[in-house]
């Protein structure tokens, strides 16, 4: 039995945790949402052994969306959306009279959550655009996807932006569609980096979100197969996968673990696009292969560590990194080109942020930390900032020229 079909089988024993019957309020309905949304994307990627656990697991939120009053959706705006959104998911297995109402009065009146940002602003275009009232997700503005940013300072919060406004544009890695930016290739380089350093921090849930996002880009650029050996690795290091869950277990990772079944239906679903080469399946499957995503039964996978060290993605992130620390590692930048060739956004991150920290050092902003905590005197001051000066205009001088 594969990932996707335990996964759904620990599901089935612990319906009961995902109910709104007993009581309508953040927690329930959240995960209750989350549910759904899985059951979804994920119930085409099943075969005929676990049809009775599907049945199941339908049958359990065609019952709960069932119990749902319209009193109860509509009495908060600012809880309607939220609880009408398990329905649309669930909508092509079945139609509710009174929540197709309750949904037409949802989407006349744009009950959606006030103040929302930018990506979960787009999850409401993506509702509607599942429900064929529009024909794409757009990308507001002042989405993160449409901003420049420097990737060493994007903390879990602004992550979590750039995987949902990922997932709304293509439904979740499904879709054929290619996402909406100007450059796949400098967004790949993004979630490379954004993945490597959530490995490093084994944020289980963000690195799969990531990778739902990387790998969705397959169909349209060359990726790095090996981020999957890196997803695979921190799942085993962190021992992360447990089978007969506990209270304590569901609790804790119930979200991960329903993230976890989409991913490895994603990888599924690229093994049969159309619009995937032969060649990129090929390797694709070879590399799904030594990991716990294999199609034909869930087991421990070999840790790679020392492969992982030497990848590009992980020696990229290190050279982004320094630069916290306003240092520039000429030398494992240097290292790095010599072995993966130029990189023109890493290089185009890192002349970006020296001339910040240029201006910053300029301007006698730079470290007035590093002043306060050594105490230096005016003079060693001084010389702080005129060896900074020039080692920061040679660094730049360096980049330009190669």
């Amino acid at each position: 039995m594969d990932l996707l079909h335990l996964i759904y089988k620990e599901i089935d024993k612990n319906l009961t945790y995902f109910s709104v019957k007993e009581k309508v309020n953040i927690d329930t309905y959240k995960r209750f949402t989350e549910l759904a949304v899985f059951f979804e994307l994920t119930v085409d990627n099943l075969t005929s052994d676990t049809e009775k656990n599907t049945c199941l697991l339908k049958e359990h939120i065609i019952s709960e969306v069932k119990s749902l009053s319209p009193d109860s959706i509509l009495k908060n705006v600012n809880v309607s959306y939220h609880i009408i959104s398990p329905y649309v998911s669930i909508r092509n297995h079945i139609k509710i009279e009174s929540l197709e109402k309750c949904l037409d009065i949802v989407v006349d009146n744009n009950l959606f959550p006030l103040e929302t940002p930018p990506h979960r602003e787009m999850e409401w275009d993506y509702m509607l655009y599942k429900l064929g009232k529009c024909s794409f997700v757009k990308i507001p503005n002042n989405c993160i996807l449409k901003q420049d940013f420097h990737l060493q300072f994007i903390d879990r919060e602004l992550a979590y932006a750039i995987t949902h406004a990922l997932f709304y544009t293509t439904n979740f890695g499904f879709a054929n569609n290619k996402p909406p930016v100007k450059d796949l290739g400098k967004l790949k380089f993004q979630l490379e980096c954004l993945i490597a350093k959530f490995y490093e921090e084994n944020d289980i849930d963000l690195i799969l979100e990531l990778g739902i996002n990387y790998f969705h880009l397959l169909q349209f650029v060359e990726i790095d197969y090996n981020i999957l050996i890196i997803i695979n690795n921190c799942l085993e290091r962190t021992s992360f996968i447990e089978f007969e869950w506990t209270k304590e277990i569901i609790n804790k990772k119930y979200h991960s673990f329903l993230v976890l079944g989409i991913f490895s239906a994603v990888l599924k679903t690229l093994l049969i696009s159309p619009k995937v080469s032969e060649a990129k399946k090929t390797t694709l499957k070879r590399i799904i292969d030594k990991t716990m995503f294999n199609e034909n039964k869930y087991v421990k996978s070999i840790k790679e560590e020392n492969l992982i060290e030497t990848m590009p993605t992980i020696q990229a992130w290190s050279i982004l990194k320094s630069l916290k620390i306003k240092n520039f590692d000429k030398d494992a930048y240097s290292l790095y080109t010599t072995k993966f060739g130029k990189n023109a956004y890493l290089s185009e991150g890192i002349l970006s942020y020296l001339q910040i920290l240029k201006q910053r050092n300029e301007l006698e902003i730079l470290w007035n930390r590093e002043f306060e905590k050594l105490d230096l005197n005016p003079k060693a001051q001084f010389i702080l900032k005129n060896d900074f000066i020039v080692k920061v205009n040679l660094d730049i001088e360096y980049l330009n020229n190669n």
